[in-house]
């Protein structure tokens, strides 16, 4: 049976919303409209959505002058979100990230934007990428661990002893939506929460050391 004029043009929008969403072009920043190089093994590991960076780095540019920034982009993937930052001027992101297919995107990602002085890699999966980092102090920090990761209590904790995020940075973490009287992952270690937004069913967390 034919859609109806009416229904075929809701499932057109319907379709042309989710393209913007799952897009890896880029949204901001000098490199605005570049698309990302991807893998199977990224788009398995849901990078985040075009929608969601874009509302994020609006929320960060009212906070905070990002062209001084240093930044951490934990679980990186093919490094969405903290080349999207580097577009948008941040000073350098170091971007910790495990699997191999993703690494080999990331370099090529970085070198397809000339991001090369910009960027360092640590290959290494999460606590254990943590000794890479030792001495290195963060303005930003960002987390985006597959959402059935349960390290969160961890990663933060590991994140705050070891002094990783500079007094007055922010941390920024992305989780599934939570449900209603189940507490954020980012609460119980003394950070104030700056900003909570959801978008569908994922969740952001701004917290501010």
């Amino acid at each position: 049976m034919l859609c109806s004029e009416v229904d075929c043009f809701v499932a057109l929008l319907t379709l042309l919303a989710m393209t913007r969403i799952m897009s890896l072009k880029l949204c901001t920043g000098t490199k605005k409209g570049i698309t990302l190089a991807s893998t199977k093994a990224a788009r398995e590991l849901r990078p985040t959505q075009a929608l969601v960076r874009e509302a994020l780095l609006n929320i960060m540019h009212n906070l905070v002058d990002l062209a001084s920034l240093d930044m951490l982009d934990l679980y990186a993937g093919i490094g969405t979100v903290g080349l999207e930052f580097l577009s948008s001027g941040v000073n350098s992101c170091v971007f910790v990230e495990k699997d191999r297919d993703c690494l080999r995107v990331l370099k090529e990602n970085i070198k397809k934007l000339d991001f090369i002085e910009n960027s360092r890699i640590v290959a290494k999966p999460l606590p254990k990428a943590f000794s890479s980092l030792a001495g290195l102090q963060f303005d930003l920090i960002f987390a985006d661990p597959p959402y059935a990761d349960d390290k969160a209590t961890l990663i933060i904790k590991e994140i705050l002893d070891k002094r990783l995020l500079k007094p007055g940075g922010f941390l920024i973490w992305e989780a599934a939506g939570q449900s209603k009287g189940k507490p954020a992952p980012v609460e119980g270690f003394g950070l104030q929460l700056v900003k909570q937004k959801s978008y569908g069913d994922t969740s952001i967390y701004i917290v501010q050391g």
